[in-house]
């Protein structure tokens, strides 16, 4: 599809970059390594370049990289800008019970939500510039002390950033419909941590704790008998990575309220030099007491 695309497109326009390690991170590395080595042979100053970031299984709006491009030229350097994320537009009518129960108990959580400090980027709706790509550290791979991958790289990226005075600013102009791809692959899994994610490990802890919870209908948007328990579970990721989580990163940058909350109770301190270093520790800090949270009346030894 690939080297269609490519055909069909002006000469020197389209630039492909084959990447033989699998995985999240090192495709978009490569495509960013790629977009460097373009512009250098091209002469442009890497401020001038925009990243954006996509995937294939996402529809995006009409002219959705040009409003992506003007916002960055209006914030200009040091910011990672935001597209507009909804539900996919087409989606079936089965599925609306599903999505309403999801927009219910996140607008239930963001209203009670005093955090100004959201980290959480969506990896495929978002763009920044080549510069700043450079100047945090790239996308790299991090894993926890189990040894296994943490993920959501571009939000790890990002709270490098911080470090360096990054910040960003949304786009509703650009509107990216995610896929219900996963969704529909894992209704539950995809319910419990509200779309962050936790990978293979966290899955099979929870299937092994709480295996009535495989009930949930997605299709059908039928409740399971477990409901409760499924948005007691939802709400935990919320509240551990969107006011945790900033809090956590807070009090090691010195700023914010972060010394009148008892968010970080148990949350164990690191430094600014940590975060610029290995932001995936301090949300591998924060996974933790989120499944502490779920997991703490049924422990599992694989929960994690």
């Amino acid at each position: 599809m690939a080297l269609a695309i490519k055909a069909a497109s002006p000469a020197g326009i389209v630039r492909l970059a084959e990447e033989p390690e699998q995985g999240y991170v090192p495709p978009r590395a490569s495509g960013c390594v790629c977009a460097y080595e373009a512009a250098k042979a091209l002469g442009w100053a890497e401020s001038t370049v925009l990243i954006v970031q996509g995937d294939a299984d996402t529809e995006y709006s009409r002219g959705y990289i040009d409003h992506l491009r003007t916002a960055s030229i209006s914030e200009g350097e040091g910011v990672i800008i935001d597209a507009r994320v909804e539900w996919p537009k087409d989606r079936s009518t089965n599925y609306r019970g599903y999505t309403s129960l999801c927009d219910r108990i996140d607008h239930s959580f963001s209203q009670g939500c005093s955090s100004h400090l959201d980290l959480i980027v969506d990896d495929k709706a978002c763009a920044y510039r080549l510069s700043d790509f450079r100047a945090w550290g790239g996308l790299l791979r991090e894993f926890g002390r189990d040894a296994a991958e943490i993920h959501a790289e571009t939000t790890r990226m990002f709270m490098r950033g911080l470090t360096f005075g990054a910040r960003r600013a949304l786009c509703p102009e650009a509107i990216a419909w995610h896929s219900m791809r996963r969704i529909e692959s894992e209704p539950v899994t995809s319910f419990v941590t509200a779309g962050f994610p936790r990978g293979k490990r966290f899955n099979a802890a929870w299937h092994k704790c709480y295996p009535e919870s495989a009930a949930l209908d997605c299709a059908g948007g039928v409740p399971s008998p477990a409901l409760s328990l499924l948005i007691s579970a939802r709400r935990a990721h919320l509240w551990g990575l969107f006011v945790v989580l900033p809090t956590h990163v807070a009090r090691a940058l010195g700023i914010g309220e972060h010394g009148s909350t008892k968010a970080t109770d148990g949350v164990p301190p690191r430094s600014a030099e940590e975060l610029r270093s290995s932001p995936g520790a301090f949300l591998e800090d924060v996974l933790l007491c989120i499944d502490e949270r779920i997991f703490r009346e049924r422990r599992s030894p694989a929960a994690g």
